[in-house]
């Protein structure tokens, strides 16, 4: 099907300026969340997450005839934990996920437009194109956020243990209290 040759097509020319469309991503994800730019550290992580994420829905992309799962990339997950240990909502994640699904979806259309020879084709790619990102972003999404919960119990759950652990046990011994 020629949808599936076009979605390649598309896959390829934006990873040709992977560089350029990161950089576009980067700065839509940071004004929408700016916790994830607060420090040099914060903002590479968070773009390497960004690229990850990018690649991996490339390469999904040039398989949408039969597309693999939706893996996570490491550094989606490490930025996660990040955001957890340095006390920024999780909100931030979903919203940065979204900026950053708009953006490529933008610039996937305007290369879709280039490619397409005809309304029908660009329509086919395009309605192929949305639901795969849909499922994509999603999928990876949903496994992130769900990370970052399971850190913030562990986080939660040691400092919480931290506080209600008792610093010492009154208990009876022999008619006098003491302590252990």
């Amino acid at each position: 099907m020629r949808t599936f040759e076009l979605m390649t097509e598309i896959a390829d020319r934006l990873e040709a300026d992977l560089d350029g469309l990161i950089a576009e991503m980067d700065a839509a994800i940071l004004g929408t969340t700016p916790a994830l730019g607060i420090d040099a550290a914060m903002a590479a992580e968070a773009s390497a997450s960004t690229r990850a994420n990018v690649r991996r829905f490339l390469a999904v992309a040039r398989r949408a005839a039969d597309p693999p799962p939706p893996d996570v990339p490491p550094e989606a997950l490490d930025v996660a934990r990040t955001v957890v240990r340095r006390g920024i909502e999780s909100d931030a994640i979903y919203q940065a996920y979204r900026r950053g699904q708009q953006t490529l979806w933008r610039r996937w259309m305007n290369v879709a437009e280039q490619v397409a020879t005809s309304g029908a084709e660009l329509a086919a790619v395009l309605n192929v194109s949305l639901d795969l990102l849909f499922y994509y972003s999603d999928e990876v999404l949903g496994r992130v956020i769900a990370e970052a919960q399971r850190e913030r119990e562990q986080v939660l759950g040691g400092a919480l243990a931290r506080r209600t652990a008792p610093r010492s046990t009154p208990r009876r011994r022999a008619g006098a209290w003491a302590t252990t």
